[in-house]
């Protein structure tokens, strides 16, 4: 009887599903934070849910392919991420500056949905060689094709030190706010805009400065905002360092109110959440371009592919709240 036992195993097995040509139970397990989920040069990525999908947008970074906002998707989050080869964002505004390549080099790619038909895309993207500005580009579906504004949505300066990247839309209520970076090393620092009622103009109000770069911080970039769904505190997570450096980390600060009294900023934590090491025995280098696509729990960022300057991948990661504002990212159950 063993025989025929051995033989209902074998081709029981045989038959399993696979991921290419690895099993399904040969899969490395499940960690937090998460292997590479895009491995593609996949770097600043801004990520949205969608009906049951997850997207993910990112930087076209010295790339002529004509994919102004390289795009990638899943049903998992921490799994099954494919890249797509639309072209969600062909054409990033009159306004923009080409580089001999036709690149007009478009950074940070981020979506909101404003409702069933109505996705606004903010970006930022060369309005002369070595500057950026940001923009706006409107679409009736995720994938576009977004149409982008005659005119740049934010456009501080025309120096490296005044230009303005790393826009994240959120909202609070029926409120929608843009935060985003402006200047340079250094004198970076981040910033929220109210925006108009479709998100697709600046409302008619000042933007508000809300944590600046300090000394030690090198660099202030890559912002988002979520809520701390223990006490509703706003935590602004943010990027620190040189992204060519190891010392690249995603650090976060906080308020209890939106707009902190004048005079005041965020509170800054203590250690990063993220930095250049092991975080629950999985290797990061140089971890930054945090987002939030589906509440304040999951979290998709980048960081290298090994241990020099190299693709930037993304990855995701659950984060965990305190009462005290203290975020953490606990091994995986």
């Amino acid at each position: 009887m063993l025989a025929p036992l051995l033989v209902l195993v074998a081709s029981a097995l045989a038959i399993l599903p696979t991921v290419g040509s690895t099993p399904l139970e040969a899969r490395a397990p499940v960690t937090n934070p998460s292997a590479p989920v895009v491995q593609d040069g996949f770097a600043d990525p801004r990520s949205i849910k969608v009906g049951d999908t997850y997207y993910a947008f990112a930087t076209n970074h010295f790339k002529s392919d004509g994919i102004n906002a390289p795009v990638a998707t899943s049903q998992h989050f921490s799994t099954g991420w494919s890249q797509s080869n639309v072209n969600v964002l062909q054409h990033p505004g009159q306004w923009t500056y080409k580089d001999s390549t036709g690149n007009a080099h478009v950074w940070d790619p981020a979506v909101a949905q404003y409702g069933p038909n109505h996705f606004v895309m903010y970006y930022a993207a060369f309005v002369k060689d070595g500057v950026h500005c940001i923009g706006v580009a409107t679409s009736d579906s995720i994938l576009g094709a977004y149409k982008p504004s005659k005119e740049p949505l934010i456009c501080p300066g025309m120096t490296h030190h005044t230009g303005a990247i790393s826009p994240n839309p959120f909202q609070v209520g029926n409120d929608k706010y843009l935060v985003y970076k402006q200047g340079g090393h250094p004198n970076a620092a981040i910033y929220i805009q109210l925006l108009s009622s479709d998100g697709a103009s600046l409302a008619d109000s000042a933007p508000v400065e809300i944590l600046h770069q300090t000394a030690e911080e090198y660099d202030t970039e890559g912002p988002t905002i979520v809520r701390n769904p223990q006490n509703q505190h706003f935590v602004l997570l943010y990027v620190t360092g040189f992204y060519k450096k190891t010392s690249y980390a995603i650090q976060y600060a906080s308020s209890s109110t939106l707009f902190p009294p004048k005079g005041e900023q965020y509170k800054r934590a203590g250690p990063p959440l993220l930095a250049t090491g092991k975080t629950n025995g999985v290797q990061l280098y140089a971890p930054g371009g945090p987002d939030f696509p589906n509440g304040p729990h999951e979290m998709t960022f980048m960081t290298w592919d090994q241990s020099t300057y190299g693709k930037r991948i993304m990855r995701t990661a659950n984060v965990t709240y305190t009462a005290d504002d203290v975020l953490s990212i606990k091994p995986a159950a």
